[in-house]
């Protein structure tokens, strides 16, 4: 007699019923699976794939990847028009992801680092050296550190970083694939424009704190430049691993935890809480650590509409 799905069989087809139009890769199915997993092992990954391979037959679900150093992952039943395909590289806990897969694409990010956090598929790997075919993708977005071209690299202790950005572009534009690289303010992009999280009204409201973190966009397509609209607010600032209230109440978050980045004449403005920072940068599932290596989703959505716009035409 059988005895139908297992518990893990089970798990996998209400993700898949959640989710008919995402790919799920097997490292989210299995801690969707085993809750409260701290790190997904072979034996987990084995299950898992034997189990969604049942139940995506029976789903209509595709199996996508698997091949030599390919992620494998599962994709619901196409749309009429399926989503296009994007990658994130140096993708960290995954803010430029969620900014594009809220633009209409599917996302495969790849670290060099576990980023046990990163909400899509996910493979570790050098991102100068991606395991797969470029041109399958549609999008690729591209954020190498930016540890060289920030103000820290001035300091007496400054430790030197590689500038990872000519050899970057240069794979980017062999692709032949539509691209962004995003980086710092200071660092050597070509016509770059600039975004700030006070064009999109990012902040805490209940704290009248408004984000300025303003980053810089090289794109191989056309893309409107926005003017920033600092006001009166307090200012959120999201750095380093904490988040500090700068003058104004500008709100940051930096590394470490959250403490007041203010100026000695600012004595008294008190600190904002990391969970205020979350809401800032419109991310709830960071640690303070990833959430200040990361941009607002907001920032990868408006420019990944801006390359499905020019794809279309």
């Amino acid at each position: 007699m059988s005895r139908g799905p297992g518990r893990i069989e089970r798990a996998i087809a209400d993700a898949f019923k959640a989710n008919p139009r995402r790919a799920l890769g097997v490292e989210e199915l299995a801690r969707i699976a085993y809750p409260g997993l701290a790190e997904v092992e072979k034996r987990h990954r084995v299950a898992i794939i034997r189990a969604a391979d049942s139940v995506a037959r029976g789903m209509g679900w595709r199996r996508l990847g698997g091949g030599p150093g390919v992620p494998l992952a599962y994709r619901g039943p196409a749309a009429e028009n399926p989503r296009p395909l994007a990658l994130d590289l140096f993708c960290g806990a995954g803010g430029a992801s969620m900014g594009l897969h809220r633009a209409g694409y599917d996302v495969i990010g790849v670290d060099l680092f576990p980023q046990p956090r990163y909400p899509f598929p996910f493979f570790q790997a050098d991102a100068l050296r991606p395991p797969f075919d470029l041109r399958r993708f549609s999008l690729i977005w591209a954020s190498p550190p930016c540890q060289a071209h920030t103000a820290l690299k001035t300091m007496h202790n400054a430790r030197e970083h590689a500038n990872l950005i000519p050899a970057t572009r240069a794979m980017l534009r062999a692709s032949g694939v539509p691209y962004v690289i995003e980086n710092v303010v200071g660092a050597p992009l070509i016509h770059p424009i600039r975004l700030c999280g006070t064009m999109f009204g990012l902040g805490v409201d209940d704290a009248d704190a408004e984000l300025r973190r303003h980053r810089l966009f090289e794109t191989s397509f056309p893309a409107l430049p926005l003017k920033c609209r600092h006001g009166a607010a307090d200012v959120l600032g999201v750095y380093g691993g904490h988040v500090r209230n700068r003058r104004r109440r500008t709100i940051g978050v930096y590394g470490e935890g959250c403490r007041d980045s203010r100026r000695k004449g600012d004595k008294g403005v008190p600190d904002f809480s990391i969970e205020q920072g979350r809401a800032a940068m419109d991310i709830d599932w960071m640690t303070t650590a990833e959430l200040s290596q990361a941009i607002p989703p907001d920032y990868a959505e408006y420019l990944g509409i801006f390359a499905r716009i020019m794809a279309r035409n």
